[in-house]
């Protein structure tokens, strides 16, 4: 054996370190992992053991402890320690020599883990710049041609050696996918990832990765067409729901001065009616595994049900404003708005079925999920005020917001956000609470 491959002979000294450090990856597998599923967890802590150099990069520990320790309550008041060490070390393997030593998987997922943990902290313009990295090093590396490597792109990263490493890279491409396109919610920037050059299938089952067991999966292309759908993993739903979402953030953000306002044969209605039409064919064909009915306990399941609500909410809101600004007739803005309410009223049976308590252990944008679905309310609320059921509906989601802002600060800021939103509005003598609902209150024992 290479002596750089050689295990490490750790002194008494050293156990409580280890002992700790270990209780903080137990607690990354358990309860971070689970919705940011791309460090293979056996692999990872086997290489812990090998020589100084054959580690994992300090960078990347730092982020996992800085997971482990925001949802923890034992070590919640060190992950701002973990997180700045985190930074230092990455910024520091980027002045190394020439960079080349940060072209590796970890540093990857080093800026990802960075990326989510500084939305959750609303550091936004960190977060996008964190975002930024991940992206362009994942695209350094080839993670968007995993299964179809061009020929005429530059290599910079050596073949993956067996399948897990190869599900790993694709893991790692497609979360950084995922926070491409939700990054830009609100922004009105651009991607960072162009989707029609990506040529790498869409992520295997957890049970697979976990396993090192082979299992064949789609393009995002064969998706997009409706084929497939059958192969789809929980993750792999996230990253095909993200790009429709990011699809139709695209959608809206065009100029009006590109399209015709024609009904009938203008750009913008015939982009509504084509994602329209590829999100009701996802819910209609969606197959058993990925439905509520099976898979209640995956946060992947759950959260990709309730970001394809969410998206039916956003390309409807947009085309009721549109069709009301250019006179439209009375139809799209009526059979808009009951979308919006149809699919509001969907994420509140999902959230209530699921607990907001296990919401948590989910893709920290499911608050930007819980905020869109409780201003569909508001705005129904302003035509409807004696609406009791919708009052209590909204009152619902705030509540869940106030309980996720314990491990997910960025519920903060929609909160916030519902407060602009209604202003003047029928809630402002409504009395809520400034701290978060007991977690027995909200269980769906309790719903």
């Amino acid at each position: 054996m290479s002596p750089l491959l050689q295990p490490v002979i750790t002194t008494e000294a050293d156990d409580r370190g280890v002992m700790m450090g270990m209780a903080r990856y137990q607690i990354y597998f358990k309860d971070v992992h689970i919705y940011i599923p791309i460090i293979h967890h056996h692999t990872h802590l086997a290489v812990l053991d090998y020589a100084p150099h054959a580690r994992p990069p300090i960078c990347l520990r730092y982020m996992i402890w800085c997971h482990a320790a925001l949802v923890s309550e034992k070590y919640n008041n060190l992950h701002p320690i973990f997180y700045e060490r985190a930074r230092k070390y990455a910024e520091a393997d980027e002045m190394k020599g020439y960079g080349g030593g940060i072209l590796s998987l970890a540093h990857v997922q080093t800026w990802l883990l960075t990326t989510v943990y500084e939305y959750k902290m609303m550091f936004f313009p960190r977060a996008w710049l964190s975002c930024g990295k991940a992206s362009r090093l994942a695209i350094m590396l080839g993670l968007h041609q995993v299964d179809k490597p061009n020929p005429q792109v530059k290599q910079c990263f050596i073949p993956a050696s067996n399948w897990v490493e190869k599900e790993e890279r694709r893991r790692a491409f497609w979360m950084t996918f995922c926070t491409d396109k939700i990054a830009i919610i609100g922004t009105g920037w651009p991607v960072g990832i162009n989707e029609t050059e990506v040529m790498t299938n869409l992520p295997a089952s957890e049970e697979a990765f976990i396993t090192g067991t082979p299992e064949p999966t789609t393009p995002l292309s064969d998706v997009l067409r409706g084929e497939g759908l059958a192969t789809l993993s929980p993750f792999a739903s996230v990253a095909f729901v993200s790009c429709v979402f990011g699809r139709i953030t695209n959608h809206l953000r065009l100029p009006h001065s590109q399209d015709d306002d024609s009904y009938s044969t203008g750009g913008f209605w015939q982009r509504h009616r084509s994602y329209d039409e590829i999100l009701l064919h996802f819910a209609l064909s969606m197959p058993n595994h990925l439905r509520l009915s099976s898979g209640m306990g995956n946060p992947n399941i759950t959260f990709s049900n309730i970001a394809l609500h969410t998206s039916i909410i956003c390309l409807h809101q947009a085309a009721a404003f549109r069709a009301e600004a250019n006179n439209t007739t009375e139809h799209p803005i009526v059979e808009s708005k009951l979308r919006c309410i149809a699919a509001a009223h969907q994420i509140l049976g999902i959230i209530k079925m699921t607990g907001p308590v296990q919401m948590s252990k989910m893709n920290p944008f499911v608050t930007f999920c819980v905020y869109v679905a409780a201003r569909v309310y508001i705005q129904h609320l302003k035509l409807r005020p004696e609406d009791t059921e919708a009052h209590s509906a909204f009152q619902f989601f705030r509540s869940v917001l106030h309980t996720l802002k314990i491990t997910n600060p960025l519920a903060e800021s929609f909160l916030f956000q519902l407060d602009v939103d209604n202003e003047g509005g029928l809630f402002q003598d409504l009395q809520l609470p400034t701290n978060n609902f007991p977690a027995e209150i909200l269980s769906p024992s309790s719903l």
